[in-house]
């Protein structure tokens, strides 16, 4: 696995790095020194009776101040709803700044990078265990549960295969995540 300070070595500007990976809303301010922010972020995998697809990968910097509060969502399995939906806006304009969209389980339509907002932004891939936004979420440390091995994996998770209860037991999907890094001075292109 690829950790995040084998691919950028330099960290000199980095003040914080924080991992949202619990489903939820939360509230965060940028520390003391901040003047720009980096965040990645991948909505749920579908879930339904077939497999579903995965939620899209999206990744925005930005321009910040010390003490800026955002509002985080991290996308919560076992959702067709907006819940399953990853982002993070501005709570004094309410500025969607970052937004990655969810996997369905009806079809197995996987997370769509034209409904997702940031300077990166990848479509999950359709009915499969795990791809799509891998190269992404791997670089963070952290997979998700998907439908065919039923276990972590160091990629994104997929989409589960859920059921009517008792015929199947019920596979998570894998969960939203955000990741957000707070830094001293630009810390350049890429992510």
């Amino acid at each position: 696995m690829i950790r995040w300070s084998e691919l950028f070595p330099d960290e000199s500007d980095l003040i914080l790095r924080k991992f949202f990976k619990d489903a939820g809303q939360f509230t965060v301010a940028a520390p003391g020194g901040a003047d720009y922010f980096r965040v990645s972020m991948v909505g749920v995998g579908g879930q339904g009776e077939n497999a579903g697809g995965n939620g899209a990968f999206s990744h925005r910097k930005a321009k910040t101040s010390a003490g800026e509060v955002f509002q985080i969502q991290v996308g919560q399995c076992g959702t067709g709803m907006t819940a399953g939906d990853s982002w993070m806006r501005r709570a004094a304009t309410g500025e969607m700044v970052c937004y990655a969209d969810r996997g369905r389980g009806t079809g197995g339509v996987q997370g769509s990078a034209a409904n997702c907002i940031g300077d990166i932004r990848r479509s999950g891939v359709a009915s499969v265990s795990s791809g799509g936004d891998v190269g992404d979420i791997a670089r963070l440390g952290f997979g998700g549960r998907y439908g065919v091995s039923r276990s972590r994996a160091p990629g994104p998770g997929g989409g589960g295969l859920g059921g009517n209860f008792p015929a199947l037991v019920l596979i998570p999907a894998g969960q939203g995540m955000v990741a957000v890094e707070w830094y001293g001075g630009d810390p350049g292109e890429g992510y």
